[in-house]
Parts: C-alpha cells; sequence; structure tokens
C-alpha cells in the first residue's frame, strides 16, 4: 500500500537522488548536478514535496510543485518515480496527490511544464488533462542531438 506524507528531513538523501534522476529529460537538466543545489531545490519556500511510501520497499516515489508563485497562484509539477516502479501507474497516483493538493488545499490555479517530446512524462500529462501551448525548436542538447521541447499548462476552471 502507497501513502503520502510531506517531505521530512530523513527523506533528503534519497529524495535528493530521485530528484537528480528526475531531471534527466529535463529542459533544464544538469547531468551531474550537485547534491546541495538538489537539496536547495527540495528546501525552497516557494516549493512543496510528498513522498511516496511503501509498507515493505520505503520510498518509492517523489511528487511536487516547484517555483510556486502565490499571487498568480501558478506552480510547476514534478513527479518522479524510482526505476523498479515505473509503469505501474505510480506516476498516476503521485500525480493525483500532488494536484489534490495543489487544487484544494493550497488553491493554485495554473501549472506548467517543459519537457522533451516523446517521453513518458508527456503522455501523463495529457492523461492528467495539461494541454499543449507550444513548441521550442530544437531547445535542449542530449545524447549528441537537439530535440524539441514542449510546453504543457493545466489551468482549473
Amino acid at each position: 500500500m502507497i501513502t503520502f506524507h510531506p517531505l521530512a528531513p530523513h527523506h533528503l538523501p534519497f529524495a535528493v537522488d530521485l530528484y537528480r534522476a528526475g531531471l534527466e529529460w529535463s529542459p533544464c537538466s544538469c547531468p551531474h548536478l550537485p547534491n546541495e543545489i538538489a537539496e536547495q531545490a527540495l528546501l525552497a519556500p516557494n516549493s512543496t514535496w510528498w513522498v511516496a511510501l511503501d509498507e515493505h520497499d520505503g520510498m518509492v516515489g517523489l511528487c511536487g510543485l516547484e517555483r510556486i508563485n502565490w499571487i498568480d497562484r501558478t506552480g510547476e509539477p514534478y513527479i518522479a518515480v524510482v526505476e523498479a516502479r515505473r509503469g505501474t501507474g505510480l506516476a498516476s497516483q503521485l500525480a493525483a496527490h500532488a494536484f489534490h493538493q495543489a487544487t484544494q488545499i493550497l488553491n493554485l490555479r495554473r501549472f506548467s511544464s517543459i519537457l522533451v517530446i516523446g517521453t513518458p512524462s508527456e503522455h501523463l500529462l495529457k492523461e492528467l488533462g495539461f494541454q499543449a501551448e507550444g513548441i521550442h525548436r530544437k531547445a535542449r542538447w542530449k545524447d549528441g542531438a537537439y530535440h524539441d521541447l514542449i510546453v504543457y499548462a493545466y489551468v482549473k476552471e
């Protein structure tokens, strides 16, 4: 059974590793992001994070909202799942939890995400009701080639 908990100090070492791994296809990814910078992102005052804990396997996922703008009521979602749990629907569970917290508890109204076209994250955003807003052509260098980025947004009506 999966339960969700606010990020606590004793979760940080594992959360930092998961945060860094999740940035692999992010437009702002850095292959060797220092742990200190990842930890700063997780502890930033304009972000909120939850960990997914499995009763047998411990921490299996991380979800949150980064760069929250309290005036505009906006934020950027972040979801990461341990490799052994990818493809099991856990990312959808994490997303559902994050969006419930964001819309019902924090009263945020708009979420946006930029990612490489064709990644599993793109499918998840579409599944959640995000709509494509635009493409940044050949804007991300990875594995010896430039990749297009797509901007997705979700607006709570």
